[in-house]
């Protein structure tokens, strides 16, 4: 298996500074790098790399606690040793927080591992000491591919996993097609996928034709797949029929990905719960600024049911994370559908 990132090119300070800002991306507050400056000639940071205070949410019962964590980065191209644990342990002996959290930009050696079992079964230590190597790093950056940019860290972004075979193919050969061409592959569409990706296509490829399907319940969607079309011919006739197939083609197999995106879901679903216990913390203040806004347009604030919008707020955000899950897998479905009969089509029917 291929690593999707490598820090082997950043220096330990570089390395310290990535995880600095990982821990800020990832909810930890009040994050304070020991080191004091970004240089290597800094000050010790007394055993520890960075403090920071984690904020553990139970959603369930409505809950939430605050742990104080000491993390303590390691870069190695290989495994690190045993003895470069002991300043960090010692530390959280004396100082005792809640989690010790060791980054390696690797992984620990064996006897490091061993090490550090012996030392929680020999010390019972009070607090919980978590081990994050690379694969944990992967892991928890999965859909963090600007902060990888910003330190200038060697990565593979996760989303090239979920890329179908023909779109990459379709990329490579760039095969040329007519407009007759897609509208032979498009025909080859199962009608009720057919109709729900022009749907999608209809925002990225035609905002002005999804506003006007918005505002409009009676809707055809087959004049939706003409007007798209014509779109596409009226690109044909202007440039090349090469151009008006390829854009098109790259704006549907582009804007499904992208909305079927898996790696970006689990993001947009905490995203949503964040807003969501936000209407509860903000309760007053929202009220005031709908009252506000309906003040001025000129509405009878005082027949206004404040606490019904707040509710159908709340319940619209709790709808909206019950379907998300749901709403990326079926355009990821569409998205594979798409590649596996109209790219596909596309490219075993090349002209050159």
């Amino acid at each position: 298996m291929i690593d999707r990132i490598s820090f082997d090119e950043l220096t330990p300070t570089q390395f310290e500074n990535f995880c600095f800002d990982l821990l800020k991306a990832l909810g930890c507050t009040n994050v304070n790098w020991r080191k004091g400056t970004g240089y290597d000639s800094s000050p010790s940071d007394s055993g520890r790399d960075i403090e920071c205070d984690y904020v553990k949410r139970d959603y369930l019962i409505g809950e939430t606690s605050v742990e104080k964590w000491f993390v303590e980065c390691k870069h190695y191209k290989q495994g690190v040793p045993a003895d470069k644990l002991n300043n960090i342990l010692s530390w959280c002996n004396a100082e005792r927080p809640q989690r010790c959290v060791i980054i390696a930009s690797n992984f620990l050696s064996n006897s490091a591992k061993n090490y550090i079992e012996s030392y929680i079964d020999n010390n019972k230590p009070s607090y919980t000491i978590s081990i994050w190597e690379k694969p944990k790093l992967e892991s928890l950056t999965a859909n963090m591919g600007y902060l990888f940019r910003s330190h200038n860290v060697i990565y593979k972004d996760s989303i090239l996993d979920y890329i179908n075979p023909y779109h990459s193919e379709y990329i490579k050969k760039c095969p040329y097609s007519s407009v007759e061409s897609l509208l032979n592959a498009l025909n080859c569409l199962e009608k009720n996928k057919k109709r729900k990706i022009f749907d999608i296509l209809t925002l990225y490829y035609l905002p002005e034709l999804f506003n006007k399907k918005n505002n409009n319940s009676h809707w055809d969607d087959e004049e939706n797949y003409k007007q798209i079309i014509k779109k596409c011919v009226q690109i044909a006739n202007t440039t090349t029929e090469l151009l008006a197939v390829c854009s098109f083609v790259t704006a549907a197999i582009s804007s499904l990905l992208a909305a079927g995106n898996p790696t970006t879901i689990d993001s947009k679903i905490n995203e949503t719960i964040r807003s969501l216990e936000n209407i509860d913390k903000n309760k007053d203040a929202i009220i005031q600024r709908v009252m506000g806004l309906l003040e001025q347009e000129g509405e009878n604030i005082n027949q206004i049911d404040t606490e019904a919008q707040i509710t159908f707020l709340k319940e619209f955000h709790k709808n909206s994370i019950e379907n998300m899950k749901f709403r990326q897998e079926e355009i990821y479905d569409l998205y594979n559908c798409f590649c596996n009969t109209v790219v596909k089509n596309l490219i075993e029917n090349d002209t050159l």
